[in-house]
């Protein structure tokens, strides 16, 4: 049985939607896996998931639910470099995170209001 994507208009747009979508999917799953994965992936999934904000052909519910996860995994982030670097210094520790999830969400919630 052959396929005819010239008689199935939407094909294309269909196929990006389930790729971006499925970054958000596996983004949050690395996220709340307890092998870290999420910080081991941000170079690459940070990057996409701000992307996928401003893609129009994303629905809404994906994108604050990209958002969400792009928020918490600069978060994840950014406890883990504040660990590593000063170790358990008790405002710092959770001070930095706060303020990286603060700015985090202040930025995605800006683009979510601009599409």
């Amino acid at each position: 049985m052959r396929i005819d994507l010239a008689t199935r208009p939407n094909w294309g747009l269909r196929v990006r939607q389930l790729l971006w979508r499925s970054l958000v999917v596996i983004s949050a799953f690395l996220l709340t896996s307890m092998g870290g994965g999420a910080i081991f992936a941000a170079p690459a999934t940070v990057p996409l998931l701000w992307i996928s904000l401003r893609r129009p052909d994303l629905s809404r519910r994906w994108k604050i639910a990209a958002g969400v996860v792009l928020t918490l995994t600069a978060t994840q982030v950014a406890l883990a470099a504040t660990y590593l670097a000063l170790g358990e210094s008790k405002p710092l520790i959770w001070l930095l995170p706060v303020g990286a999830f603060a700015l985090t969400y202040r930025a995605a919630a800006r683009v979510l209001r601009e599409v």
